[in-house]
């Protein structure tokens, strides 16, 4: 999922995956392996999750189940479910949505981008029309952007229009150009308000409280209520570009503590860096806000 929707480069990141355990496996390069587990990832390497209906993989979240728990499979539970009988679909299903299916595919190919080169007036093509779509779908949540009536895949001066209008409300030099960085922004933003979105694979199973947590989170602080932060903060960096969009690992690290303090001084906060009762609040207010105004689809 994270290779598919490229979330980390669309932040303006340089890696495509993390190294790690809370969300990915520990990669650590010449290490040893089980040959059982080389056997069967050749069987298995083509074969991805997904929901019925739908193209893009599925966010299949897991850990360990004992050390680290997360809002998706356990590994320590799926041993007592296999020892009941459960197959590796059901399995899955057990954890995730009861559409899910396995796919196997034979496009297989080498990481790489999608932005296709600078798109401007004059342009056509299949990217152009991606584009096109983008930007309209964008505009549901996003009004202000001028709807492309006929997405032909030709860059005409209604798309050059949307593209500026699209850079003008995300804080962008606006020239109805698509650089890399405009690409990677309609991205960015297309995935927060589609249902393609990791933010919608995670928030339907990670789901907050009704009253935000009585505890103060600072450099440090490690867990459950630090990984509640940090879906929230992604959640409203993807509509509030100024705040720095953060990995969601359960530890209170620098890069968490930025991103507190430009939401603390977006928000007319005291600017500490630290997660109290005001910050909490206003992190609940904002989410809240975002899914009743700007329609994150469920």
């Amino acid at each position: 999922m994270r290779l598919f929707t490229e979330w980390y480069p669309s932040r303006g990141y340089y890696f495509d995956i993390t190294n790690s355990t809370a969300y990915d496996q520990y990669y650590r390069h010449g290490g040893p392996i089980y040959e059982s587990i080389s056997v069967l990832v050749d069987e298995i390497f083509n074969v991805y999750a997904h929901r019925f209906g739908f193209r893009n993989p599925y966010f299949t979240q897991f850990c360990d189940g004992r050390t680290v728990t997360c809002p998706g499979m356990s590994q320590w539970g799926t041993v007592n479910l296999a020892n009941q009988g459960y197959d590796a679909l059901q399995i899955l299903r057990y954890y995730y949505p009861k559409d899910l299916m396995l796919t196997q595919t034979d496009n297989i190919a080498g990481i790489t981008s999608s932005f296709p080169g600078t798109l401007r007036l004059g342009s056509e093509g299949e990217d152009v029309r991606r584009i096109q779509n983008d930007l309209n779908r964008i505009r549901a949540n996003y009004p202000l952007i001028p709807i492309i009536w006929n997405p032909n895949g030709v860059f005409d001066i209604e798309t050059q229009n949307a593209v500026t209008t699209f850079q003008q409300v995300f804080n962008m030099p606006a020239n109805g150009i698509v650089n890399q960085a405009t690409w990677n922004r309609i991205t960015n933003i297309f995935i927060s308000v589609s249902r393609i979105a990791e933010l919608n694979g995670e928030g339907i199973r990670y789901t907050i409280g009704q009253t935000p947590p009585d505890v103060t989170l600072q450099m440090g602080s490690k867990g459950q209520h630090v990984l509640e932060m940090q879906f929230l903060m992604n959640i409203i960096s993807a509509f509030h570009p100024s705040v720095p969009f953060v990995i969601k690992d359960g530890t209170f690290g620098e890069s968490d503590r930025r991103a507190v303090l430009e939401f603390q001084r977006v928000f007319d906060l005291p600017v500490t860096g630290n997660v109290g009762p005001l910050t909490w609040n206003k992190m609940y207010a904002v989410y809240r806000g975002i899914r009743e105004n700007v329609q994150i689809p469920e």
